[in-house]
């Protein structure tokens, strides 16, 4: 795009089934032609206000965030409106890594989901590694680009497969990701803790994440993670003589008045009434 500042590519470096760019990039909007090749779209640094819409998918809306992935397949033309400066890494896997580490499967099968501002840790740890060969000159990095590219293709043959159905974007997250997300409220209550970060421990996406908690749960994560972190408080003001205050610390709120009214919208009375009445 003409509105972008390249800042390095993998041309010429001798990188066999993958292209790499990195891009400082300004508001743009754009119809991209169809390519052979799947492409992964990693926010590095900055926000960017995402409007998408993928041949044969829904349009999306999102914000993209460092960290965050977007998917798109191969042999899909796709519209895009970007609102904001992002840093932006570009990953394009060629057509015959596919052909070659999936031999014999139909190309529906092999599809990938029209997916935006997703997390996913093993893409980012790839993408990540691709970067850092970028940047530099070993002779070995041309192998080691090829083989971060054959994993990069692997994982998201059996993660983010159009025939996986529960891996929809807009399906509920699987229970298994709700457990995973539930056990780490109550082992860690009181750490400082996104929905994005939860979702990325979870090993699913924001708007999955919110909508199985919902199902599952009743509520939203944050509202979960507030009540777990109050009966934590309940338990402590009950069997330890702590002060308000230093329970309040202990248990993830950021200043005792937060704790405090937090504490009496969801307990319906006021902590040193609490701890008084048991």
């Amino acid at each position: 795009m003409p509105e972008n500042r390249l800042i390095a590519d993998s041309r010429g470096r001798g990188w066999g089934g993958v292209y790499v760019s990195l891009a400082a990039e300004r508001p743009w909007r754009a119809r991209l032609a169809s390519l052979p090749h799947d492409c992964l779209v990693y926010c590095l640094a900055g926000k960017a206000r995402i409007e998408r819409s993928v041949e044969g998918a829904d349009a999306r809306q999102a914000l993209l965030k460092p960290r965050m992935f977007s998917i798109i397949p191969a042999d899909r033309a796709s519209e895009w409106s970007v609102s904001g400066t992002p840093d932006i890494l570009l990953v394009y896997l060629h057509a015959r890594l596919k052909a070659e580490l999936l031999p014999g499967m139909a190309p529906a099968d092999a599809a990938l989901t029209p997916k935006v501002a997703q997390f996913d840790p093993l893409l980012e740890q790839l993408s990540l590694a691709l970067l850092a060969c970028l940047r530099r000159q070993v002779a070995a990095d041309p192998a080691y680009a090829g083989q971060l590219a054959r994993t990069a293709v692997m994982h998201l043959a059996t993660r983010h497969a159009a025939v996986l159905a529960d891996e929809d974007e807009g399906a509920d997250a699987p229970p298994a990701a709700i457990r995973r997300a539930i056990d780490h409220i109550h082992a860690c209550p009181a750490e400082p803790l996104s929905v994005e970060r939860l979702a990325q421990l979870a090993g699913t996406s924001v708007s999955r994440l919110v909508a199985g908690f919902k199902a599952h749960t009743g509520s939203t994560p944050y509202q979960y993670l507030l009540r777990t972190r109050i009966e934590q408080a309940k338990a402590w003001l009950v069997s330890t003589d702590r002060s308000v205050a230093d329970i309040a610390l202990d248990v993830g709120f950021a200043t005792p008045s937060h704790f405090a009214a937090t504490f009496r919208r969801l307990a319906g009375v006021a902590p040193t009434v609490y701890r008084d009445g048991n």
